[in-house]
């Protein structure tokens, strides 16, 4: 709307929001129950050669390193071994990078 109250429509445009395949990152059980669950499954993009999971302490410290198989899309971490806490679990996809929060209770 113009300042003198006219008005004009524009052509309509389509706005294509769905997710694209290497967006995609979740985790599953998210939070984790101490005792409950020893291990987490990541689902990610399909993995390419030298694909990897790194998983740090929220400080920075890196806690676990997981080459991916390649041509896989959903990984069994273990993580039985670590105290509760938040942890970020960075994807590395050849390019292609995202990273998720998870908290262990």
């Amino acid at each position: 709307v113009d300042s003198d109250g006219s008005f004009r429509y524009s052509e309509t445009v389509f706005a294509d929001i769905s997710l694209k395949p290497e967006a995609v990152l979740s985790i599953y059980p998210n939070p984790v129950i101490l005792g409950l669950n020893d291990q987490i499954t990541v689902t990610h993009c399909k993995a390419k050669k030298e694909s990897k999971l790194e998983l740090f302490s929220i400080t920075g410290q890196i806690l676990k390193t997981i080459y991916l198989v390649e041509g896989a899309s959903q990984t069994a971490v273990n993580i039985a071994a670590f105290q509760t806490g938040t942890y970020i679990l960075y994807f590395n996809n050849k390019g292609i990078s995202k990273s998720v929060k998870f908290t262990k209770y």
